[in-house]
């Protein structure tokens, strides 16, 4: 195995490997990330797309879901979110929930 003296950093940022081929550096991963753009503009609206929600509620159904605080029982959530789909969403976009 090669050693890598302690200066060797310096020289382009990159260390050498046996093969010559390159390792990528903590730069380089850093640049790449910051080229990924993530936008969160939208991220509550797609989230609260019908198609988001139904898969979200089949997902809970199929899991048999898990009592929680409101120890609401999984047959009987499908009718309160019929009824109550409204003023949910419009309570999560005002950040109220």
């Amino acid at each position: 195995m090669q050693k890598i003296s302690e200066d060797s950093y310096l020289s382009e940022g990159r260390a050498e490997l046996d093969n010559n081929s390159r390792a990528h550096t903590f730069n380089g991963i850093t640049e790449a990330i910051m080229k990924t753009t993530i936008t969160t503009d939208n991220l509550l609206e797609r989230v609260l797309e019908s198609d988001n929600l139904n898969k979200a509620y089949l997902q809970v159904y199929r899991n048999k879901g898990s009592h929680g605080v409101d120890e609401m029982q999984v047959e009987s959530l499908k009718d309160y979110l019929r009824f109550h789909r409204k003023v949910l969403i419009t309570e999560l976009r005002k950040g109220k929930c």
